[in-house]
């Protein structure tokens, strides 16, 4: 999830790091002292928040998309076979056609193609409820796939799908809503503070630029 860190100089991070572990390893892991040693040779290991963001856009097939949604969502199993799947269907969200016959604006579907692939439509899925999920819209989904309200009501919140909308006029709403539970839960878990309290403690400080670019992505539901 953090780009950047074993690229280039990674013999002289390597070196360094060794030489951490022999000096304050000795009582046990010395985390605090290898992060140090990291910071020092620009390599932190600590998130931004303009990385949270980039975090947030990565786009379907990105190589950091996956870890992200398992540490977000607990209960990955990796003896499974997991895929990454849209919570409202690519097919429908990349059709124009299927858009407008919906009702939604022509203004809005310059983003809703834009968000279609990103991290905040997606979902990870065993690939035999995956493959049965096919094209259905999510609402429906959940309908057929628990039982009861209650399991229903669950993987909602579980999954910070939580106002999830019968069909996709909602999805925009949708989309932003639960970006943003996202946003909180990433913040939450890697410890960042958000830009607004960063820039009460260090008002002049320049924000950080992520070095890559999500994945373009791949094809899929």
């Amino acid at each position: 999830m953090k780009s950047g860190v074993w690229g280039s100089g990674l013999d002289r991070l390597l070196t360094g790091l060794r030489a951490t572990l022999e000096k304050e390893g000795g009582q046990g892991w010395p985390t605090e002292a290898i992060e140090r040693e990291m910071a020092r040779q620009g390599k932190s290991l600590r998130f931004e928040p303009t990385e949270i963001e980039d975090l947030l856009d990565l786009k379907y097939g990105s190589k950091r998309l996956f870890p992200m949604l398992a540490m977000l969502y607990p209960g990955v199993d990796t003896r499974d076979q997991f895929h990454e799947d849209h919570i409202f269907p690519r097919s429908i969200l990349r059709s124009r056609a299927k858009l407008r016959a919906a009702g939604l604006s022509e203004e809005a579907l310059p983003l809703i193609e834009d968000c279609a692939d990103r991290a905040a439509n997606l979902q990870l899925l065993r690939g035999p409820e995956n493959i049965s999920k096919q094209a259905a819209l999510p609402a429906a989904w959940l309908q057929k796939h628990f039982e009861s309200d209650a399991e229903r009501e669950s993987w909602l919140r579980e999954y910070d799908a939580t106002g999830l909308p019968e069909d996709v006029v909602g999805f925009p709403e949708f989309y932003e809503a639960r970006r943003a539970r996202m946003r909180q839960r990433l913040t939450r878990l890697l410890g960042t503070a958000t830009l607004a309290e960063q820039a009460v403690d260090t008002p002049d400080a320049p924000q950080a630029v992520p070095d890559d670019e999500p994945d373009p992505g791949n094809e899929g539901l």
